[in-house]
């Protein structure tokens, strides 16, 4: 239950601000000023629950963070940016990047779908999305389309970085890396 409402507050902010009119509407008819205080606890109460859900980024929010800021990176051939997100010690991935990202000019990249938790617990987690890309320029000559991800994500500090990867090119059914 917790979870529901960290990851989407719209129900107790839409029942606050439901409460508000109504307690307003009651206040405006009687004059009576008990309406009135209730409106305001209401509309307090609605704004703190906004405020708090904010503050608050759950593992599946700070995993679907992750998934975006890399897209972002990849689009703007940020390799250092995709580096930033590769665990410590990884250093098949960190090599992987390395070769790749030099070599092709990403035009687009944008995840189009949200992600599908395989697996998510307290300090690790499996995710997969497809993503679709658009290269300039790459060791297999231009291109686009929907490349499919599986990402093995582990929490270090706070973060979530990237412990191992998978993709699938378009037109493939098994994952590979490299």
């Amino acid at each position: 239950m917790m979870t529901w409402i960290t990851e989407n507050p719209f129900w107790l902010c839409a029942t606050a601000l439901f409460l508000v009119v109504i307690f307003g509407f009651l206040y405006h008819q009687t004059q009576n000023g008990r309406f009135a205080l209730f409106a305001i606890i209401a509309l307090v109460s609605g704004f703190g629950f906004f405020l708090v859900e904010k503050m608050i980024v759950t593992d599946r929010e700070g995993v679907e963070r992750l998934v975006k800021e890399l897209a972002w990176n990849v689009r703007n051939n940020n390799m250092q940016g995709v580096l930033d997100r590769v665990a410590p010690g990884n250093p098949e991935v960190t090599s992987d990047i390395e070769w790749l990202m030099p070599q092709c000019e990403f035009t687009t990249c944008f995840v189009s779908q949200r992600p599908v938790f395989s697996h998510l617990s307290e300090t690790s987690a499996i995710v997969e999305f497809p993503v679709l890309v658009s290269v300039r320029e790459s060791p297999e000559g231009k291109g686009n389309g929907k490349v499919d991800i599986k990402l093995d994500l582990i929490k270090i500090g706070g973060q979530w970085k990237i412990k191992n990867y998978e993709y699938r090119p378009p037109n493939s059914s098994r994952y590979r890396r490299r």
